[in-house]
């Protein structure tokens, strides 16, 4: 019982090493990916009113 409790703290203190490890991975990921579409998202944003008031008029976007 001992053990089983032993490979339960083991597991859990893994698991939180692993999710660290891939939070981390994946935050370099999304940096590298807005750094490398960056341009094109400021300007989406910058755009953005026109393009939430063309879907509410339901006309032609630009």
């Amino acid at each position: 019982m001992g053990r089983e409790v032993d490979v339960g703290i083991y597991s859990v203190e893994d698991m939180k090493q692993r999710t660290r490890i891939l939070l981390t991975i994946a935050a370099i990921l999304l940096l590298t990916f807005l750094i490398w579409r960056g341009p094109s998202f400021y300007q989406l944003y910058r755009d953005w009113p026109i393009i939430s008031a063309c879907a509410q008029d339901a006309q032609d976007c630009p």
